[in-house]
C-alpha cells in the first residue's frame, strides 16, 4: 500500500478552498450614452474666391549666387543633429 503523504497536501488545499467565502460582486452600473440615428442629407458646398497672404512675410535671399561645391558626406543612419 503506498503511503498517504503526497494525498496530504492536496486534501489540505481542497479544504482551504471550500473554506473561502465567495466575494459578491457589485452590480453594473448602466452608464447613460448619446446617440444620433444616421439619416441621408442633402450636402451644402460653399465657394469663396480670393486669395491667402499671411500677416507677417520676410524677403530672405542668399548674400552670394552659386552652387554648394563642399559638402559633408552622410550615410544611411548617421545622426545629423543630436539635442540634449
Amino acid at each position: 500500500m503506498r503511503s498517504p503523504a503526497p494525498l496530504v497536501p492536496a486534501l489540505f488545499g481542497l479544504v482551504l478552498g471550500a473554506c473561502s467565502q465567495s466575494e459578491e460582486k457589485p452590480p453594473e452600473i448602466i452608464r447613460p450614452v448619446l446617440s444620433v440615428v444616421v439619416e441621408p442629407r442633402t450636402v451644402e458646398t460653399f465657394g469663396f474666391a480670393g486669395s491667402v497672404e499671411p500677416q507677417f512675410s520676410a524677403d530672405l535671399a542668399f548674400r552670394l549666387l552659386g552652387r554648394v561645391v563642399v559638402r559633408d558626406r552622410r550615410a544611411l543612419g548617421d545622426d545629423i543633429a543630436d539635442l540634449e
